[in-house]
């Protein structure tokens, strides 16, 4: 007799081409979610790691603790280093494939994230060293090959 495979492949619950259901999402209103002192004790922040920090109300304006309150100009700046951020990555990426290096990470995610706020922070600490990432260097003209 042949035993039916214990494998469960979970039906999707929308495919390509069908409206996407995300009511079981729990959306947070703008500013709903507090924003920690920087000092706080990470076991007094594990909340925020099942919330969503949501800072754009529905007219695309900011609002509560989380906007940073920066002009348009830095916003715009912050976005043209972040796209060269992308641009760089996925041109060594695809130098990496064709095996002229032999090791690459892209900088998405988390890293790519630290661009806007850079130049207020992080200049001396993270471009210092000579494993600071992408998105700490390419915003205040630090040299990736140092």
């Amino acid at each position: 007799m042949i035993q039916k495979s214990r494998l469960h492949i979970p039906h999707p619950p929308a495919r390509p081409g069908d409206k996407p259901d995300f009511s079981y999402l729990q959306i947070s209103q703008p500013g709903e979610v507090m924003r920690p002192d920087v000092n706080t004790h990470a076991m007094d922040m594990a909340d925020l790691a099942q919330s969503m920090v949501r800072v754009l109300k529905d007219n695309a304006k900011t609002t509560g603790p989380w906007n940073p309150h920066l002009e348009p100009e830095v916003l715009q700046v912050g976005l043209r280093h972040m796209m060269l951020t992308r641009a760089f990555d996925e041109r060594m990426q695809r130098v990496q494939r064709q095996g002229k290096i032999s090791f690459y990470v892209k900088c998405t995610g988390k890293k790519l994230s630290r661009s806007p706020r850079q130049w207020h922070y992080v200049r001396e600490t993270c471009c210092s060293r000579p494993t600071g990432t992408r998105g700490c260097k390419l915003p205040v003209g630090a040299s990736l090959w140092t």
